[in-house]
């Protein structure tokens, strides 16, 4: 799978937070569950975060991914869980311009934003199309 460096860093940083979660001397074990390598518990009191980090660094996005379910079976991340869904998304098929139209118009059934009283948005509407024309 190839997938672009913004990502990966991104999957880098929120798996490297997901594990500095941990209590300090939990980290060492959490890294060796991941099957990453192990170091001293006292390289994780110094930086929790860059003791995750370091580790992560040489590893391929499979792997990550990988080790980023195994640390949501455990406990629930949004941000992990939103980069892991993003990445994933870089796999499937993109949504056809000819879909999002019929989607479109199968969906525009009325106003989709009930805070906004739709007679404010006219009111919005016509003064930005005065002062555009003026």
């Amino acid at each position: 799978m190839v997938v672009p460096t913004r990502f990966m860093q991104g999957l880098r940083h929120e798996l490297a937070s997901a594990i500095s979660d941990y209590k300090a001397y939990e980290v060492p074990g959490v890294c060796a569950r991941l099957g990453l390598e192990e170091g001293s518990e006292e390289e994780a009191f110094q930086s929790k975060y860059k003791y995750a980090s370091s580790r992560l660094a040489a590893i391929g996005v499979e792997q990550l991914i990988e080790k980023a379910r195994l640390i949501l079976e455990e406990f629930e991340d949004f941000r992990l869980r939103e980069t892991i869904e993003k990445i994933m998304d870089l796999e499937r098929p993109e949504v056809t311009r000819l879909t999002r139209r019929r989607l479109v118009k199968l969906l525009s059934v009325g106003t989709l934003v009930s805070e906004v009283d739709e007679y404010d948005c006219r009111a919005t509407n016509k003064l930005r199309m005065q002062r555009q024309s003026g």
